[in-house]
């Protein structure tokens, strides 16, 4: 009886082994995955993403019926977001870091590291991870999940370069890169000035019956523009955009208060019908010692590219790249308004 008896706690222990040895072996494989999973099946639960470098910048955008906004008021550039929610779904382990490895990409990630947080609806976290440098041979970056035990090496399949340049943190990078960004069908007035085309230079103003008038500004002659070639000019206005935001780490920025103070070779005055109002000045860039004009003669400023301000009735200011080419609607003249003229 004592042996059949000791037969069966024998039996019982190698199951209670056996379940502890699953549980634990089921655990540390979940646990081990956790570490190099980073993924997101499915982007649009995510309602909130935080970012926040060593600089430190942080930003936080938060998805809002379709659109993306910068918490504090601005709508994020779409383009930007896509690619990111694109890499969040897309980027997989490229591979485990060696042990040698390990204390130089730690000590990177604690040093340079990117914090990334994810946040559905309700407001949960959804993924919580670092992201590093990129890696030895630049087809990936480093990642490390929050409470993981390893960093590892993270990649897009397909896709040849880093990923850390997708995760930024300046929230001036993320705003949208439009100028005025008003409906054109709100536009109430316009008044663009040139430098060096006083005679040019003019004020356009709509009615509620979407009645137009221009004035030369030079002598305050009127002017019955062309409703069409008015509704092209306002058109234009709404989609303008500006090239990229400049920033404290551009080195122009030390310039600003300088270059505020000079005369811009223009500047555009745009308002809407609930009397918020946006402001562009654009201010020449000076060309290099050797460039030439397409006839061989030196030029004295860049013919692509300019500084500009962007000015608004909410007190915000921003210090922009603007193009020529982008603002070629915009920049127009009287005769392209006024028929006949």
């Amino acid at each position: 009886m004592k042996g059949k008896t000791n037969i069966i706690l024998i039996v019982v222990i190698a199951i209670l082994g056996g379940v502890y040895y699953f549980t634990q072996s089921r655990e540390s494989g979940e646990r081990q995955k956790y570490d190099y999973v980073f993924h997101v099946e499915d982007t649009a639960a995510i309602h909130k993403i935080f970012i926040k470098d060593k600089t430190p910048h942080e930003v936080s955008l938060i998805r809002d019926n379709g659109r993306w906004m910068i918490e504090g008021g601005d709508e994020a550039r779409p383009v930007a977001v896509k690619t990111l929610l694109k890499t969040f779904n897309q980027m997989r382990l490229k591979n485990f870091i060696s042990e040698s490895m390990k204390p130089t990409v730690l000590n990177r990630l604690a040093a340079h590291g990117i914090e990334v947080k994810l946040f559905d609806k309700s407001g949960n976290v959804m993924k919580h991870f670092f992201v590093g440098p990129p890696s030895m041979d630049e087809l990936g970056s480093y990642m490390m999940n929050k409470g993981g035990d390893s960093p590892y090496a993270v990649f897009i399949p397909g896709f040849n370069g880093n990923l850390t340049t997708r995760f930024f943190a300046d929230p001036i990078q993320w705003r949208k890169r439009s100028i005025w960004g008003f409906d054109n069908l709100d536009i109430k007035k316009v008044r663009l000035r040139y430098d060096h085309a006083p005679q040019n230079s003019f004020e356009i103003d709509t009615d509620t019956n979407n009645k137009y008038s221009l004035t030369r500004l030079i002598d305050k002659q009127t002017f019955i523009p062309d409703s069409i070639q008015v509704g092209l000019f306002f058109s234009a206005i709404s989609s303008a955009q500006y090239q990229g935001a400049i920033t404290p780490s551009d080195g122009i920025w030390a310039k600003r208060d300088s270059l505020k103070a000079s005369q811009p070779a223009f500047d555009i005055y745009v308002e809407n019908f609930d009397g918020d109002w946006k402001t562009l000045s654009g201010y020449r860039i000076k060309a290099p010692e050797d460039a030439e004009d397409e006839h061989g003669n030196p030029l004295e400023y860049d013919l692509d590219m300019l500084h500009a301000f962007i000015t608004s009735s909410s007190g915000k200011e921003s210090m922009v790249l603007a193009q020529y080419f982008g603002l070629q609607l915009v920049l127009v003249d009287i005769p392209t308004l006024v028929k006949d003229f």
